[in-house]
């Protein structure tokens, strides 16, 4: 089990020591933040009119089918052309809603992880952007794999993605989205050393890096709910405590991970 009375207060000393990186990780969180807001309003508000007719014509062909014969809705909608039009419309506009989440992540979130990985040691950034920026792809592609398996698994594969689903395939499905979240992280605290693919899987399944990071899980679901909180009521008093809290929270928290990861004394497989 990893020493978080070592890995925690070393990432603290570096957090604190390296002001400067903060200042400019808080910058790219809020650029970030606006970009993702922009590219919510560019491809999901436009799509408010087709999502709510093709919810009218789901409802509709539910009142008329028997309870019995729901696992059919799927490919009954899919035989539906004024459904169908609406629904290409949103797979449309999702899919380009991740792409443009996957271009900023590059760009962004490769900065922020740039940025903690060169607060523990010195790091090119050039060769860290391009080697996240691989990463970032595969697990975006993994993403894209799980979400196809779930709409086959579900008897979605008429319409892509599925209409209706089990309790136990959407637990799957959640479960599956967790792992591929936790390695993709663990890939990127590693994004600065050798053999990052091959490390990310042997350190990751240890307990002990387990640990490291369920203690940024609760830190990093702190940080991104705190400002909601008051996000309709009081947006400024949300961005103030984004700017002061949560970001440097998950400066923080990005710290940690690559602290606890690249620690030679937690390590049994070497480099």
């Amino acid at each position: 089990m990893a020493n978080l009375s070592q890995t925690l207060p070393k990432a603290w000393t570096l957090f604190a020591k390296n002001k400067k990186l903060l200042v400019l990780a808080v910058l790219i969180e809020l650029l970030f933040v606006f970009s993702l807001v922009y590219v919510h309003y560019t491809f999901f508000l436009p799509t408010t009119d087709a999502a709510l007719k093709a919810g009218k014509v789901m409802q509709e062909a539910l009142t008329d089918l028997p309870e019995s014969e729901v696992y059919q809705l799927d490919s009954l909608l899919a035989d539906n052309p004024e459904f169908m039009a609406s629904y290409y419309v949103l797979l449309e506009n999702i899919l380009y809603f991740l792409l443009s989440c996957l271009l900023l992540g590059i760009v962004f979130k490769g900065l922020l992880w740039w940025l903690a990985n060169g607060c523990v040691k010195k790091t090119d950034l050039r060769k860290y952007w391009l080697k996240f920026a691989g990463l970032s792809v595969f697990w975006f592609f993994m993403f894209m794999l799980a979400l196809l398996l779930y709409g086959w698994l579900t008897g979605g594969s008429a319409t892509i993605l599925p209409v209706t689903s089990s309790t136990t395939a959407s637990v799957l499905f959640i479960v599956l989205l967790a792992v591929i979240l936790y390695f993709a992280q663990v890939s990127f605290a590693l994004a600065a050393e050798s053999n990052t693919f091959k490390n990310t899987f042997l350190l990751g399944i240890q307990k002990r890096r387990v640990l490291v990071f369920t203690v940024n899980l609760l830190v990093t679901f702190v940080a991104l709910t705190l400002p909601l909180n008051w996000l309709t009521t009081l947006p400024l008093l949300s961005l103030a405590i984004a700017i002061l809290i949560s970001f440097p929270a998950l400066h923080f928290a990005r710290i940690h991970m690559v602290v606890a990861w690249n620690d030679k004394n937690l390590r049994r497989t070497a480099y």
